[in-house]
């Protein structure tokens, strides 16, 4: 459920399913000719096993939205 959105600034949301909960939120700042990008995750999973592995996955899907949002910004 997406809790704010302010376009090119912060983006927020809650996320929550049979294997998992927490919220995201990206902040999007102008820097030069450039953005800085500053994520902030907070998950609890429900398999402690699972616990293991969800630092790289989630890793893993940052690195995903950025090469996807740099391909949209240049499209």
């Amino acid at each position: 459920m997406i809790t704010e959105k302010k376009h090119f600034e912060r983006y927020e949301f809650h996320m929550s399913n049979k294997n998992m909960k927490g919220y995201w939120i990206g902040k999007f700042n102008k820097i030069g000719d450039g953005t800085e990008i500053e994520f902030t995750e907070e998950v609890s999973l429900n398999n402690p096993i699972m616990n293991l592995f969800a630092g790289i996955y989630l890793k893993k899907q940052q690195e995903l939205y950025i090469k996807d949002l740099k391909k949209a910004l240049v499209e």
